[in-house]
């Protein structure tokens, strides 16, 4: 494990026994998602059994409302057997990683990011995780020298990132690095969905940096209740 390399300190407990809230919030947060696919199962089987009304139907054929009558519960049914299938294979997968991988505690350099392309319905869900002022943040994590070691992009609620001194901070993570990750900030009891993003350099701006990744890395080094 990359940060065990680097001196970081990593939870001896798995995430969910380290931290009990985490596993008890990200029920929750299924149970909103699976309600929200379930919704757009239907919505969409709704929408595609129209269409499919408009191309079969003719003047020779049983009525319109008769095929749409028909095509709305198959096709419907079918959409929702099959996103609710994705959804829980991916669910269980990241349940998995709470219950069985260890924190790790990380210095990072966050940078602000617009959120453009966000449904309403995402937005919305945001809105209800993190209160009503939310942040887009790319995070790096820092390797003790200061160089970015994965790198990952994620919402949090908008005081959060502004307590985040110029934008470095620790951050809590489990998971595989390459890949999706559950994230928290030390003494805040709010699990942060973690999405790797493409790596981009970046410069430092002198001796403010270097004395702020110093005191990031000492403190992601040293135990002091980061996993309470």
């Amino acid at each position: 494990m990359l940060a065990r390399q680097y001196g970081y300190s990593v939870s001896e407990a798995a995430a969910a026994r380290a931290t009990p809230w985490a596993e008890g919030q990200f029920l929750a947060q299924r149970e909103r998602g699976e309600r929200s696919a379930h919704k757009t199962a239907w919505f969409g089987g709704i929408a595609m059994a129209v269409l499919v009304a408009g191309f079969v139907v003719d003047a020779d054929s049983a009525p319109g409302w008769a095929w749409l009558i028909l095509a709305i519960p198959v096709i419907g049914a079918f959409l929702f057997v099959y996103v609710r299938g994705q959804g829980r294979r991916l669910w269980e997968e990241q349940l998995r990683q709470l219950r069985e991988q260890p924190w790790q505690s990380w210095p990072v350099r966050g940078q602000e990011v617009r959120a453009t392309s966000l449904s309403g319905p995402q937005r919305a869900a945001l809105k209800h995780r993190y209160g009503a002022s939310f942040a887009g943040v790319r995070l790096s994590l820092l390797s003790p020298q200061g160089a970015e070691a994965a790198c990952f992009v994620t919402f949090m609620a908008r005081d959060a990132w502004q307590g985040m001194t110029d934008g470095y901070g620790i951050m809590l993570v489990c998971g595989d690095l390459r890949e999706a990750c559950h994230g928290a900030l030390p003494g805040r009891q709010s699990l942060l969905a973690l999405t790797p993003g493409a790596r981009v350099r970046w410069q430092g701006s002198g001796g403010d940096d270097a004395r702020l990744i110093a005191d990031v890395v000492s403190r992601a080094q040293g135990l002091d209740g980061l996993f309470g």
